[in-house]
């Protein structure tokens, strides 16, 4: 009954081009998503390798727009069939991602996602001389890392990838592995000090977007038994000396200023020094937060100068309050530039 529900809901929401078209895309469900496979181990990490014959499938109903898109997510991800990764390619570089994001069906693919934002990263940062070391904390499963990779040939000497979500940090390891430059993953959050923090996540997701880390409670333990002690590291720990350039993504959910706490001699010691931070008015709330705090922090250590990631990425000026510049968003990312 299931299997007949779910075909007649596909054949309705997805329109293919020809009749044979159609067939085709419904073997697949037969084949794929009818299969129990799964991708994903006992304690809910993402596994990399399985093979999953319902991967070309998903593939394809994540890539395209139809109507009923996420009608047809919400559905397959109640009945436990997004649990598995999905292989998406830009020519020969593979980025494997959890099916159970509506991330990645809202963009079509992960090399799709936040393309323009990530374009202007590169064209500021490539408009430097000399090359970078590249940090990214709140790595996830390594999307923009890739990204990044493919948009900076050359400009990029290494890459530190932080992410203390232990749910995706296979996959994040598996799409990072071909890279040619030295990368190291870590399975770390990012704060002011080095120490220990709970980790507030979706634990029956390969990943959370929305996961963040809070103080422990008194007594140094997590708050409930859904929640995880993940250790604490600084920006300084993870910066050498060096006279190449500093880029720095930061996707850490209402811990931005303590990390750039935790870095003054790291972004104080190179002589060009890009950010990417993502501002989330709903996370600023939550923290008691402003993008001004934000950017106030980095200036605190040195100057810098910033834009709006959005097309046509406009210049922010420090002198104005930044949501009084922008068009109204559920999340920006913001571009910090420090020269020497």
């Amino acid at each position: 009954m299931l299997r007949l529900c779910f075909l007649g809901m596909l054949s309705r929401s997805i329109p293919p081009a020809t009749d044979a078209g159609r067939g085709r895309f419904l073997l697949l469900c037969e084949i794929g998503i009818m299969s129990d496979n799964r991708a994903t181990t006992d304690s809910g990490r993402m596994m990399v390798n399985a093979a999953d014959p319902a991967g070309p499938l998903l593939r394809e109903a994540m890539r395209r727009e139809y109507r009923g898109k996420y009608r047809l997510y919400s559905t397959l991800r109640s009945w436990g069939w997004l649990s598995r990764s999905v292989t998406f390619h830009a020519g020969d570089l593979p980025a494997r991602v959890p099916a159970d994001e509506w991330t990645y069906w809202k963009y079509g693919g992960p090399w799709t996602y936040a393309g323009p934002r990530h374009d202007a990263l590169a064209r500021i940062a490539c408009s430097q001389q000399g090359n970078f070391d590249a940090i990214d904390l709140g790595a996830d499963v390594g999307v923009v890392a890739l990204s990044l990779h493919k948009r900076m040939p050359g400009r990029i000497e290494s890459l530190t990838a932080v992410e203390p979500n232990p749910r995706c940090f296979p996959l994040l390891e598996a799409n990072l592995a071909s890279l040619p430059y030295p990368v190291h993953c870590l399975p770390l959050a990012i704060g002011a000090d080095r120490g220990s923090a709970r980790l507030v996540c979706d634990r029956h997701s390969g990943s959370d977007h929305g996961g963040h880390v809070v103080p422990l409670t008194g007594d140094g333990t997590a708050a409930s038994g859904e929640d995880e002690i993940v250790p604490l590291t600084t920006l300084d720990d993870l910066v050498e000396p060096a006279k190449r350039g500093l880029l720095v993504k930061m996707d850490i959910e209402g811990q931005e200023q303590a990390a750039l706490e935790g870095g003054r001699r790291a972004l104080a010691s190179r002589d060009c020094v890009v950010l990417m931070i993502e501002i989330h008015p709903d996370v600023l709330a939550r923290i008691g937060g402003t993008p001004e705090d934000i950017m106030a922090a980095a200036e605190a250590i040195r100057p810098f100068e910033w834009w709006n990631s959005d097309p046509p990425v406009p210049k922010i000026d420090r002198n104005r309050p930044f949501l009084d510049q922008m068009p109204p968003a559920g999340q920006y990312d913001i571009i910090g530039l420090a020269n020497a």
